[in-house]
């Protein structure tokens, strides 16, 4: 059946998607970005708008670039705009549940893909975004400059602060992974989660995925209960149906003697042998017979009613486990992205430790002071990264890598022997700090890592 055109719903998306659009002009959607999805169908038959609340949530873009739905699996939402997304995903729906009804989806971010600073800031990192930040603004979330005194800084406790957290760090991405593996094992309807790639050789990973199957074992003890309840119900059900056909075939037999006998009876009464009196009480005995069979038939439609609403109810019990799982995995996929960018993070600052600590420090440093500072962005842009200069009023995307580098110059007048000493008493460069055992270097990318978010 065509679809009759409508006025409402796209007026209804258009006032939904409005924050949205104010927010970026024609913001392309990328991974990391947190969208809330909205959708409701408009049902002329009663006028009245019918509200998705099963599909709708909270999602976030993964690292392909996609959004994950119930019903209709991944969905393009990389370098797609808010509003083209939710006619893609109104389409998408129309055609795979083959809907007569209109669909209106709405989008809004409402969480950017965060940025991130890095260089001569007073702390490194990523950061949340928002509309209308300048590249001074995104500084000052970092606190600023870094302060010529803390140029040199400690590297040696800089490096076991940074491995520290990415140790914690490490440990909270594997339990991640664990997750993701039985959510991904729930969904095909496995009983055993197989070890992920990404965690084997894990010291953690015989625990974690121990862990995550009794959790699993536990959920599905839990649903198994509920469904084994429907069945004894409709067991139950079965045995009372069986039970009122073999009642009605009884009433049934003896319908048939007593209108034989009814019948026998007008016979009789025509020729005068047989009172009215006798035929009164037989015609009572079949309307009560007949009163008792009606009973029946109506007790067995409610049991067969009850069934239709037993499997019904087993059949939303595990339409919505699937839907909890499918929502667990989108922040599941969001958890992963945020530890992903802190890991790099954390290897960032190991790497400047090191780097830091077998550096030796330029001679003159001494009474230096900040005279300036040079900035550059580096942005994706239709999928390759490009570095582009920039100042403190640039105005800052979502996923911007913000570098940040000092320019330093004397505060007072340093004589000339200061600034460029004899090479006698140039300065010796520091020991580099001692790696944790088993560690030759910080790692260039953690096992089980996704994509590197930058």
């Amino acid at each position: 059946m065509a679809k009759k055109p409508s006025l409402v719903l796209p007026i209804l998306a258009a006032s939904l998607c409005w924050s949205s659009a104010s927010l970026a002009d024609e913001y392309l959607l990328g991974p990391m970005d947190r969208l809330n999805v909205k959708i409701v169908e408009w049902q002329p038959s009663n006028a009245s708008l019918k509200d998705w609340s099963t599909v709708n949530g909270d999602y976030t873009v993964t690292a392909a670039g996609n959004v994950e739905l119930p019903f209709l699996g991944p969905i393009k939402a990389a370098g797609r705009s808010a509003a083209q997304l939710a006619d893609d995903i109104s389409a998408a729906l129309e055609q795979k549940l083959a809907l007569t009804d209109q669909l209106g989806t709405s989008i809004q971010v409402v969480q950017f893909r965060p940025i991130y600073l890095s260089g001569d800031v007073q702390t490194p990192g990523s950061y949340p975004y928002a509309p209308g930040l300048t590249l001074l603004k995104a500084v000052s979330l970092g606190g600023g400059l870094r302060h010529v005194q803390d140029a040199g800084g400690n590297p040696n406790g800089d490096f076991i602060t940074a491995k520290g957290q990415y140790d914690v760090l490490v440990a909270q991405r594997n339990r991640q992974l664990a997750m993701r593996a039985r959510l991904q094992a729930q969904l095909a309807g496995q009983k055993t989660i197989p070890t992920p790639d990404t965690l084997k050789g894990q010291p953690d990973a015989q625990q974690l995925m121990a862990d995550e199957l009794a959790i699993m074992q536990t959920q599905q003890s839990q649903e198994d209960i509920q469904l084994q309840g429907f069945d004894d119900l409709k067991t139950v059900l079965n045995k009372q149906i069986a039970s009122l056909a073999d009642k009605d075939k009884a009433l049934q037999s003896e319908m048939n003697l007593l209108q034989k006998e009814l019948g026998n009876i007008h016979g009789l009464a025509s020729q005068g042998l047989a009172i009215n009196s006798q035929v009164l009480l037989l015609e009572q005995q079949v309307a009560d017979l007949q009163s008792r069979m009606l009973d029946t038939d109506v007790a067995t439609l409610s049991a067969n009613k009850d069934i239709a609403t037993a499997n019904q109810q087993a059949d939303t019990l595990k339409a919505t486990q699937q839907a909890t799982i499918q929502q667990a995995l989108q922040v599941n996929a969001d958890q992963l992205a945020q530890l992903n960018a802190q890991l790099e993070t954390q290897r960032q600052a190991m790497l400047d430790a090191v780097v830091r600590s077998a550096a030796a420090p330029a001679p003159g440093t001494a009474g230096m002071q900040t005279v300036g500072a040079t900035y550059s962005i580096v942005r994706n842009v239709d999928g390759k990264a490009q570095e582009i200069q920039a100042d403190e009023n640039t105005v800052v995307l979502p996923g911007d890598v913000i570098k940040v580098a000092l320019a330093l110059g004397p505060s007072t007048p340093v004589p000339a022997e200061t600034i460029a000493p004899p090479a006698s008493a140039a300065p010796s460069a520091p020991v580099a700090p001692a790696l944790p055992a088993n560690s030759s270097a910080p790692p260039a990318s953690q096992p089980g890592a996704e994509s590197n978010p930058l």
